[in-house]
């Protein structure tokens, strides 16, 4: 598993008590010099000096510090850091405050992508890198940043027409100073090991903001039902005694990770339906015997530690974190995995992907989506009655009312058809969905399929949603 160190930021701001007075006039040479005269007060081995830096705006002047959770200054070292702070910058508490904040990085909410990207000219072949090629790459540029405030599991390549995107996130108030850091050294020899000849092919910098997301897992676009995660130093209890892990049964466990999972995504913006009792699947969960420690916290109890794996039908796009602490030390995730198998081995399908998916699609979007439709799928399915159709019915609309997670969800998008017949035996069911999105149309499939799957009487009593009719608009 990957060793991965607790740093925090810890943020010194530098403000006029006078709003009409402006701060440009402290140079980035003296802000140098504040930024030596307070890490000097720190342990050297507590600093990570590649991640230290000083910026300013007309407003404002801050001191941006990367030190580890357990050297953050309290209460009795902020009159030492004041001093100084006034004395490198030549200032007086009577005409400016310092305002002392810290983060946890690994808490962090707000992130961005620092974009290394690569694009051909209209008449160049792109070559296609190996995976070995871009994983050095991005080892390359991590080692040319430093690695304390990135986790590699969200630095991953994405593909563009005719290009490639190098992707490296990190917290925002990091993105200026990343983007400075690249040098056109690094750039020419990420050129080299992806065997991008210039001028032919041309690359740039940029930023853009960094959603983490929590969402069911799609088996239209991954394949399977699920992910196998892997968790460093999974804290699973904390008592006065000794708990094996074998004390603890997977109900226990999966507890843990549900608990932590919706505590981090009440903090995002958008739907966390996925995390729902019915919804959320937890399975073969593994541990590493090798790994299991125990350390006393200040209290005297004792917190119990071991590397952890399981299979999860949630997609998670981010920093989260996992064990019975959610303030203190956490286990970090160090692996991603899409399961081999379509159906993944203790998962269900997760009911809430197409909801997911489709709220995704309508992000941004200030047009009606109905409008750029230009075909409608139908699927069909016959049931054995009147009384099959009605509950058929009644399922389906109450799915898709819980797909509505965004507030511009196109509901006029769906159409229900149901056909009874007594007098011939002919019970029918059909729903019309308006939209060109294949990916969409096939999760709609499963979905359906996974209603009647669910409930014992449908799966008896009606057919399976085949691959449905496309009709395309005249």
């Amino acid at each position: 598993m990957t060793e991965v160190s607790n740093w925090s930021t810890l943020d010194i701001a530098v403000k006029p008590l006078d709003e009409a007075v402006q701060v440009e006039g402290i140079s980035d040479e003296l802000g140098k010099d504040a930024l030596t005269a307070v890490t000097s007060l720190f342990d050297k081995n507590s600093i990570d000096p590649s991640w230290s830096f000083f910026k300013s705006s007309p407003d404002i002047a801050n001191l941006n510090i990367t030190i580890k959770d357990d050297k953050l200054p309290n209460e009795d070292h902020y009159p030492a850091i004041l001093d100084a702070i006034y004395s490198s910058l030549g200032l007086s508490h009577l005409s400016h405050d310092v305002i002392i904040n810290s983060s946890s990085i690994r808490n962090t909410v707000d992130w961005a992508s620092l974009q290394i990207i690569f694009e051909a000219n209209l008449d160049a072949e792109l070559p296609t890198p190996p995976p070995a090629s871009i994983s050095t790459c991005i080892d390359m540029i991590l080692t040319a940043l430093g690695r304390n405030v990135i986790n590699p599991i969200w630095c991953f390549s994405s593909d563009i027409p005719q290009g490639l995107i190098l992707n490296i996130a990190l917290p925002v108030s990091y993105i200026t100073h990343a983007a400075s850091k690249l040098s056109e050294e690094l750039l020419k020899e990420l050129h080299e090991v992806l065997l991008f000849k210039k001028p032919m092919i041309e690359s740039r910098i940029d930023a853009v903001h960094f959603c983490p997301s929590i969402e069911g897992v799609s088996r239209s676009s991954s394949g399977t039902t699920g992910i196998k995660y892997s968790i460093d130093k999974f804290c699973y209890a904390v008592s006065d005694t000794s708990i094996s892990f074998n004390d603890l049964n997977n109900d226990d466990l999966t507890d843990i990770i549900k608990g932590n999972l919706r505590l981090q995504a009440s903090k995002l913006a958008g739907s966390s339906r996925c995390l729902d009792d019915g919804m959320i699947s937890i399975g073969c969960i593994e541990y590493d015997p090798d790994t299991f420690q125990t350390r006393k916290n200040g209290n005297g109890e004792v917190a119990h530690y071991c590397d952890l794996s399981f299979n999860m039908n949630v997609d998670l796009t981010g920093p989260f974190l996992f064990g019975v602490y959610l303030e203190n030390e956490m286990g970090t995730l160090v692996g991603k995995e899409i399961c081999m198998k379509r159906s993944a081995e203790d998962i269900n399908y997760n009911l809430s992907s197409f909801g997911d998916m489709f709220a995704k699609r309508l992000t941004g979007l200030n047009y009606p989506y109905i409008q750029m439709q230009k075909q409608t799928a139908i699927y069909s399915s016959n049931a054995k009655d009147r009384e099959a159709l009605a509950k058929l019915c009644e399922e389906v609309a109450h799915f898709i009312e819980l797909s509505a997670l965004t507030e511009n969800f196109p509901i006029e998008c769906f159409s229900f058809e149901p056909l009874a017949d007594d007098n011939n035996n002919v019970y029918k069911f059909a729903l019309g969905f308006q939209c060109s999105d294949s990916t969409l149309i096939n999760e709609l499939q499963l979905s359906l399929n996974e209603i009647r799957f669910n409930n014992p009487d449908l799966s008896y009593w009606t057919d399976s949603f085949t691959k449905p009719l496309i009709m395309v608009h005249p």
